[in-house]
């Protein structure tokens, strides 16, 4: 079939996705142009598409890998004033690079952000990109650059939202706001026809249940992956010893060196692992000071209190999904500045964010909770040993960005403030606030009693919102929770974008026609 659009892929794993590119190429003319993947599956696109750009994940972390072209863009006020918000996330988001939190100043990122912009901007045009396809939303900086340079362009973007159901996904637009026809159909549970999948059900109804039986899979792998650190430290101990010009080895990570841009760092492995050191000391020391000035839970329960769930820092469910709001002590202090007197503001910080093969290291400090503190004498800390359940149930309600306790939180009864789009918006129980006015209004309905939803309109809203779901392990947090083959969720993803393209084509029409 001759090709009507030309798309880039963007961190796609090469199984399933080659061959879904080659279904959407051979039967739809979606022609893939310009492929961003793993080192180790580069052959396997280029065997296919020999026309086809590939560039490394572990080049574009650092700026590299770019075609050869003259990358001269004229930016000015003009072209950048819409995209402020966009520009301040991307910012923001470069905490990850640095996990030693002073490699990587305000001007260096500044220089980086527009060495991408620049090239992502060209590229678009000189591949004759329409299409950019994204399997999760974009948080690695060089992406999320990719995704501003498309909206600049004025090019459709596809990004596949995961759930924690199994293998489900589904597909946005924007990393901002859910598509217009999503919400519609979510907002008009009345027509559902009480045939919700027997697996979804049953992992909402456990939720009702302790949390020892329902922590998030990322949770329990994260931790074991945090509890074998340290032996695998040993190990490269070990390693060392027997082979010491290893430690004189270029090193691969993306992680900055001091005084360099991310494509000018040439750190050895023996630089990269004294951050690793540095990191895992700084995160002890981070978390006992944490747990130093967090009160004794028995006394905070007594008092009526929302609960602020604060999320694992650097990661994309705050950092672009919550826009300004990445930066959660202003968050806070919205939050303080609209609660009614009296009511208390309980602030547990994330599991993840001490563990030592996460980043937390490099998104929190000391005076980051002080000022928390200076917000307002009604905010008190929560140990993270503390049960979440129990605080959720004890809550008027619960605060977050986008986290996967505001769903388990409606779920359980207790009201949702997300100040983020959540997988889990539109659902009932939830707010979506994107300023003050909207955090007054949900406040005012949530303290007056006024939220009245029940067990069936929860149900009604998954049913609706399982009818965009696509199954398919189409990202590596996938693998291993799918019972579909390769092929079925190669397929499936194929389908299921033109099925969105289908669906999002007629709603412009048809705000088009009401304009």
């Amino acid at each position: 079939m001759k090709s009507i659009a030309n798309a880039l892929y963007c961190c796609c794993i090469d199984t399933p996705w080659v061959e879904a590119a080659h279904i959407l190429d051979r039967e739809y003319g979606i022609t893939p142009a310009y492929y961003i993947g793993w080192s180790d599956d580069g052959s396997n696109i280029k065997k296919r598409y020999r026309d086809c750009y590939f560039q490394s994940v572990e080049d574009a972390w650092k700026g590299l890998g770019f075609p050869q072209l003259e990358y001269s863009v004229a930016l000015d006020m003009n072209s950048l004033k819409n995209f402020g918000e966009e520009h301040l996330v991307s910012l923001r988001m470069m905490d990850r690079l640095d996990i030693t939190r002073g490699n990587f100043p305000l001007a260096q990122r500044e220089i980086f952000f527009y060495h991408l912009l620049r090239r992502w901007l060209v590229i678009l045009k000189k591949f004759e990109i329409d299409i950019l396809i994204f399997p999760v939303s974009p948080h690695r900086v060089f992406d999320y650059v990719l995704y501003i340079a498309g909206k600049m362009h004025g090019i459709k973007t596809i990004i596949f939202q995961m759930t924690p159901f199994s293998d489900y996904s589904y597909i946005v637009e924007d990393t901002n706001h859910l598509p217009i026809f999503i919400k519609d159909e979510l907002r008009d549970l009345k027509s559902a026809k009480g045939e919700l999948q027997d697996d979804i059900k049953k992992k909402i109804l456990n939720l009702l249940d302790n949390y020892e039986e329902n922590i998030p899979s990322y949770m329990k792998e994260n931790i074991e992956k945090s509890e074998s650190y340290i032996i695998q430290y040993v190990r490269k101990i070990f390693k060392v010893l027997l082979s010491p010009k290893i430690l004189f080895e270029a090193d691969s990570s993306y992680y900055v060196q001091k005084e360099k841009l991310p494509y000018e760092t040439d750190k050895t492995k023996f630089e990269a692992n004294i951050y690793f050191l540095k990191n895992y000391l700084y995160l002890g020391r981070m978390k006992k000071y944490y747990e130093s000035i967090c009160d004794e839970i028995t006394l905070l329960l007594k008092k009526r209190f929302v609960l602020f769930a604060l999320h694992y820092q650097p990661e994309e469910t705050s950092c672009p999904t919550g826009g300004f709001f990445g930066d959660q002590i202003l968050l806070l202090s919205l939050l303080d500045a609209v609660l009614p007197e009296g009511v208390s503001i309980l602030v547990k910080e994330h599991t993840s964010q001490f563990l030592p093969a996460e980043e937390g290291a490099s998104s929190r400090f000391p005076t980051y909770y002080d000022e928390m503190k200076r917000v307002s004498s009604r905010v008190r800390f929560v140990s993270t040993s503390v049960d979440p359940f129990t605080l959720i149930d004890a809550a008027e309600a619960v605060v977050t960005i986008s986290g996967t306790i505001g769903w388990e939180s409606a779920i359980r009864g207790t009201p949702v403030l997300h100040f983020g789009r959540a997988w889990y918006e539109c659902m009932p129980g939830t707010f979506r606030i994107d300023g003050k006015e909207s955090l007054e209004r949900a406040i005012e309905a949530i303290f007056a009693g006024e939220l009245r939803y029940d067990m069936e309109d929860i149900m009604a809203y998954h049913e609706k919102l399982s009818g965009f779901f696509i199954s398919a392990v189409h990202y590596k947090a996938y693998e291993g929770r799918s019972r579909r083959s390769m092929a079925e969720s190669a397929a499936n993803l194929a389908e299921g974008i033109v099925k969105y393209l289908e669906s999002s084509k007629e709603t412009h029409v048809k705000s088009s026609r009401t304009r």
